[in-house]
């Protein structure tokens, strides 16, 4: 049974990853290519509207799904009801992003205005509303072959959206603004939920057969409403509070910027390269650990269902080991490299200072993604939640006061803090609860004295022949040589 597990979450992993690094990599070049089309501010504007797009998918999409995800993997072995539970899952994600899509459309105006604080928002936002829908769809579907752990319809559905999105904006005329990048998003997720539909009706046989009809739809919700709302509410709850947070913060970053010293052209500008150009890069390696911590809740929900508590910690061990590898060689990465990619890939010097002071976030940004995992899959859902509040309320306080004397480094600090301490929050709990090791010296110390071994050789060595290419792939191969040697005996054993 272990076997069955550890087998089924390495392949859905492995999968997974592969679309994650690919869309990413194509997430590089359109960010790349809209840093060039749209200015800064311009780019400001189209991340501004995000905080907007992050709360609607919380209330419509980000529970339910994950209800979907852990209901369907406690009934695996009964496909008929794992579809009663998508069906009602679906209907209510649908209803709620119906009615998210009216408010937004009608209230784009007030909501640019009161609550970004950047009236030319509005018009994006309008165009925002209609991407809720298939959004809806998409997640919902996605939900129910994650907790089947069969990662193909997800990973295939990341590759269209993206693929739509960036064919869309190319082909239009080549003076862009927020407002048709937006539209991009639309495209992407329409063509994303149709693609979906398709999948599942064509792979699903017992829905091809029987169809969607009204009586079963109304069976469905009458047996499976109640435990798919007892998952999601407090879910939804949840995510919405951390959704908000995160939204407050992002609508203060250019306001307080603007304490500074700034105007507005100029906040939104250092906000659009902050968070269009070097956050991208940074979240870039986290396709791994996002991957894992994806399979890895209805993982050990299931394993935490059987009451196998020496796999479940076996399992925390082996991803934490994982996780904090990536971390730390991605530190390592955008530590010595940060300034050379801000300047190859955007030109500019700002992004480059941004991702060399970000690169410390890696090791804690990427820990607290799998370790967030396999607590909500225990249970403990209001365990992250609240570590989570802790930590986000914490970077608020400290931007109010750090931005206005130091700028977006004053955002940087904060940053760091907080993810800092929610990481640690939640490492200090399911450790306490688990009772799992994880080896210092083979976790922390060697990744880190070979990482910097590394990274300073092979900057040697761009001193001395002036070829960034061979520099880095020194690092990489070296990378990849050290991170296979420590994982060898943990992964696979």
């Amino acid at each position: 049974m272990k076997s069955h597990f550890q087998n089924a979450l390495i392949k859905g992993t492995l999968i997974l990853t592969l679309s994650g690094l690919i869309t990413r990599f194509m997430g590089f070049f359109y960010k790349i290519y809209l840093s060039r089309l749209l200015s800064a501010d311009q780019l400001g504007i189209y991340q501004l509207i995000f905080p907007v797009y992050a709360i609607c998918f919380t209330l419509f999409g980000s529970g339910i799904q994950t209800a979907i995800s852990q209901l369907v993997a406690k009934y695996r072995s009964d496909k008929t009801k794992q579809q009663h539970i998508l069906l009602t899952g679906l209907f209510l994600s649908l209803c709620v992003a119906s009615l998210l899509s009216i408010l937004v459309f009608f209230w784009c105006e007030p909501v640019s205005a009161y609550l970004l604080m950047e009236k030319r928002t509005k018009h994006p936002l309008k165009v925002l509303s209609f991407a809720f829908l298939f959004c809806s769809i998409s997640s919902c579907l996605n939900g129910y072959y994650y907790g089947n752990k069969q990662t193909s319809l997800p990973a295939s559905t990341t590759l269209v959206e993206q693929t739509a999105r960036i064919l869309f904006v190319f082909l239009l005329p080549q003076k862009l603004s927020a407002f048709h990048a937006v539209w991009g998003i639309v495209f992407g997720e329409g063509l994303s939920a149709l693609y979906s539909l398709f999948y599942f009706l064509h792979f699903t046989k017992q829905i091809k057969t029987t169809g969607f009809a009204v009586e079963r739809i109304f069976f469905s919700l009458q047996s499976h409403i109640r435990p798919v709302l007892k998952l999601s509410l407090p879910l939804s709850a949840n995510r919405f509070v951390v959704s908000l947070l995160n939204s407050i913060e992002a609508v203060l970053i250019p306001f307080l910027l603007k304490d500074f010293g700034l105007n507005s052209k100029e906040a939104l500008s250092v906000y659009g390269i902050f968070t269009g150009m070097a956050m991208p890069f940074i979240l870039f390696p986290s396709a791994l650990p996002s991957s894992l911590s994806v399979l890895l809740l209805p993982t050990v929900s299931e394993a935490s269902a059987r009451k196998e508590e020496s796999h479940i910690r076996t399992l925390s061990e082996k991803t934490l080991h994982f996780c904090l590898l990536i971390g730390i060689f991605s530190t390592s990465l955008f530590f010595f490299y940060g300034f050379d990619f801000g300047q190859l890939f955007f030109h500019n010097d700002s992004a480059g200072m941004f991702l060399r002071t970000l690169s410390f976030l890696c090791p804690f940004m990427y820990l607290s993604i799998t370790v967030s995992s396999i607590i909500n899959g225990l249970g403990f859902n209001h365990i992250t939640f609240f570590h989570t509040c802790i930590g986000l309320t914490l970077r608020i306080v400290l931007i109010m006061f750090l931005i206005p004397s130091n700028g977006i480094y004053g955002y940087l600090i904060s940053l760091l803090v907080s993810h800092l301490t929610i990481c640690f929050l939640n490492y200090h709990f399911l450790k306490r609860k688990m009772q799992f090791s994880v080896s210092t010296k083979k976790s922390i110390l060697y990744p880190t004295l070979f990482s910097l071994l590394i990274g300073s050789a092979s900057r040697v060595m761009l001193l001395s022949i002036h070829n960034l290419y061979i520099s880095l792939g020194l690092f990489l191969v070296g990378t990849l040589a050290v991170c296979g040697s420590l994982l060898s005996d943990s992964i696979w054993n």
